[in-house]
This record gives C-alpha cells, structure tokens and sequence, in this order.
C-alpha cells in the first residue's frame, strides 16, 4: 500500500485503480521498520503521534460493533424499514458525537504538525482530519437521507428491486425547519462544515501529491457527501447459504 512500485493480483475495491507509485514521490513516506515493542514506544513519547493513534483506536469499527452501520439491504416496506432504520439512526449520531470529538483533538494538536519530522505522520495525521471532518457531514446526511425514505417511501420502479441501499452522491440534502429543530443544524451550518471538509481534502493532495493519502483524498471528494436509498436487489438464495445450500469443507 504503501511502498513504491505496482502492486499486481489485487482484487476487491480499488483494484482497477492506478495503483502504481513513484519512488521519489513516496521515498519521504516508507514506514519505520522496527520491532513493534519500539515503535510502540517511540509513538506513545510522541503527543502527535499517539494523539493520532487514539482517534484510529477509538473510530475502529472491528473494536466498536456499534460503528458498523448499516449501508446495504434494508427493508422494502415502510414499516420494517423504519424497525430497521431506527435501530441504525442512534448508532449514526452517536459515530456523530464520536467524530466530533475526534476533530477536537486531531485539531489542538495542529500546532504540533510543524514540529512532527515523519512525512508519513503528517499525511496521517492530514487525511485522518480530513476524514473525521468529511463523514460528520455524511453521518449527518444518512440522518436527513433516513428520515426523508420513511416519510415518504417511493415505489420501486424496477420490478426486481426487493430492498433499499444507501449511495454516496455530490447532491446534498438540505434539512427542513423540523429536522434543523431537532438537529440544531440549519443549511448554513452544514455548508460551512461540507466547505471545511472539502478544504482539507485539498490540503493533503497538495501536501502529498503523488501518495496513496492524496489518491484517498481524490476517491472521496469523487465521491461526494450526500447520501441517499436507492433501488438494490438481494439475491434471496443467500438465505440459504449454511442451510439448504451446504458450504464445502476444505
């Protein structure tokens, strides 16, 4: 991921993707290779260092279950759907308050960025603000996305369609009086954090062109941060799998 050179056999996500490095733009950027015992040290004697650390370890979703929320496959009917959706709501603002409290303390120590000798750090450090500031916003869409599919609940136009997904899209939702009631969120405010985020996307392609933290950058201003239940399909063979549909022993 981070070494120069192409990297060949990926698959999954990003695997189409140019994924070949330069070795003089990355040269700056190699990681520190130690024994783990050490670099533990040396990044717990750093207070930018760990302060990084502690937002990753806090925003892991394989540690905290509850920040697995749900993308893909929710129920067609309005009923399950808002069983579902209310279940999921809670989990998106309280990632929200987690996010926010992550921007705080990725933000008091910027005066420790000029400091900090590791390019590979200050990239770190650059998009994890960049990130935490950018899925607030989304976190916040998928709420107004949410609320906006169960008020109003359209009827599927493909005859296959048997469930809904969230997308990522560039249009914004912007929230009604009521929401901008209970949010404490008007249009204004969330243009000035949307503009916010955007900025320091920019600031780390500028900073690190050429690097897999730049490409991140790219994908995800690409990719937009309004939200919105689309049209999807299940295939309700899955079902079945481990039941009647029996999985080889290998």
């Amino acid at each position: 991921f981070v070494l120069p050179g192409k990297e060949g056999e990926l698959g999954g996500a990003g695997s189409t993707a140019d994924r070949q490095f330069r070795f003089q733009d990355m040269k700056e950027y190699q990681p520190l290779l130690m024994s783990r015992r050490d670099y533990d040290a040396e990044r717990s004697a750093s207070k930018f260092r760990s302060s990084i650390w502690k937002v990753i370890v806090t925003l892991n979703p394989h540690l905290d279950k509850q920040l697995n929320i749900r993308e893909l496959y929710y129920p067609l009917t309005q009923k399950e759907f808002f069983e579902v959706g209310s279940k999921e709501v809670p989990k998106a603002i309280r990632a929200m308050g987690l996010l926010q409290k992550a921007v705080e303390i990725l933000e008091s120590i910027e005066p420790l960025r000029a400091q900090e000798k590791s390019s590979r750090w200050r990239a770190a450090y650059d998009l994890a603000l960049a990130q935490c500031l950018a899925y607030r916003v989304r976190l916040f869409q998928y709420c107004l996305a949410m609320d906006k599919h169960a008020k109003n609940m359209p009827v599927p136009k493909d005859k296959k369609t048997n469930v809904w997904s969230v997308h990522r899209r560039k249009e914004m939702l912007p929230p009604d009086p009521e929401q901008v009631k209970l949010t404490k969120v008007s249009t204004e405010e969330l243009d000035k954090q949307l503009k916010k985020s955007e900025a320091q996307y920019k600031l780390v392609i500028k900073e690190h062109p050429g690097t897999p933290w730049a490409q991140r950058a790219e994908y995800e201003l690409r990719q937009g941060f309004g939200m919105y239940f689309a049209e999807d399909f299940r295939d309700p063979r899955y079902d079945g799998v481990g039941k009647d549909i029996k999985l080889p022993k290998l």
